[in-house]
Parts: C-alpha cells; structure tokens; sequence
C-alpha cells in the first residue's frame, strides 16, 4: 500500500501511497512524519480511544497536542504522539529499530526500519481518517 525509501543510514525517509509524499525523519529520539494536511485532533482522539488505547493530552496547550499508547502510564509519556508545530501537524513514533554502531561495545543507534513501516501501517490510517483539507 504504501512506498517506503530510506536512507542509507537509516535517519531519513519518504513514504509515498499515490497521492502524496511524505517526508520522515529521526531527530532528538523519534521518528517524525510531516503531514501534509491539518488533523481534526478531537476525532483523532475519539477514534483511537474507541480502539481501546489510553490518551494524553499534554496540560499547557491541549489543543494542538496528544498522545497514545497501549498501557496506561500515569505520567503521561506513550509512544505515539500528533502536535502542530510552527502550522505543520507532526505524528511522532519511538523508533524500535536499531543499527549497530560498535560491535566490540555493542553501541547501537535508532533508526528507521522495519518496526517503523509495521508501526506506521498500523497508525497512518487512522490519523489519514481525521485529515482536514488545507485552505490555501
């Protein structure tokens, strides 16, 4: 369904289905995906809740911030998370897959790879659910 091309070294990605191309990247600990569209954040949270995951919707600017996972954690940390951020919607995954960077340490670094594409299968249709068009 979806077309994934990532970079050698695992830190940047595009993912296309046809109609659009989205850009994806690793930065301070997460996997980032630019959507290209506004969210209608309240049906988001809605349907994922109905899906029976717990919500957290950060205290300072619950408008424009939320985020979800499996298990309830009473401080608010999941694994996924949807934001807007200087008027672009952001979905942000907590990379499960690895790299070895150093075998005689066992140093290993995040990137994105196959858990991403398994995690992003799961996630990137409900998100694409709660799309509003942009009024350009």
């Amino acid at each position: 369904m979806y077309q994934f091309n990532i970079s050698h070294d695992g830190i940047r990605a595009e993912i296309s289905d046809g109609d659009e191309i989205l850009d994806v990247f690793l930065e301070n600990g997460e996997i980032k995906v630019k959507l290209p569209y506004d969210i209608d954040l309240q049906a988001l949270s809605k349907d994922i809740a109905e899906r029976g995951y717990f919500i957290s919707t950060d205290e300072w600017d619950n408008s424009e911030t939320q985020s979800w996972g499996e298990a309830f954690d009473k401080e608010g940390y999941y694994p996924n998370s949807i934001y807007k951020e200087r008027g672009q919607w952001i979905f942000t995954l907590s990379p499960e897959d690895y790299q070895l960077v150093d075998p005689d340490k066992g140093e290993k670094k995040p990137v994105i790879g196959e858990r991403f594409k398994e995690e992003f299968d799961k996630w990137y249709p409900i998100i694409k659910k709660s799309k509003i068009e942009r009024n350009n």
